[in-house]
């Protein structure tokens, strides 16, 4: 590795076994898609980089999870609506 070269550490949020079981909960029990918006913000927004690794960890153990992540700053008219 040379001085230039980024490390990047991604840390899961739930443990393997916890995927595992929700993975299987979401297989048995989700019937149809499940639409998950998300606005987010840049500005002294303490809770939305957490809030935002998990629901992709969430949407990536089911393809019926469908994750939208939108700036709230940008598409503040989306959210209002």
């Amino acid at each position: 590795m040379c001085k230039t070269d980024i490390v990047v550490m991604v840390m899961a949020i739930l443990r393997e076994s916890d995927k595992q079981f929700i993975r299987e909960l979401f297989e048995k029990e989700l019937k149809d898609d499940v639409r998950i918006v998300v606005f987010t913000s840049n500005d002294n927004c303490e809770y939305c980089q957490p809030t935002v690794e998990i629901l992709k960890e969430l949407a990536s153990l089911s393809p019926k999870i469908k994750l939208e992540e939108h700036d709230y700053n940008s598409e503040k008219q989306l959210a209002d609506s």
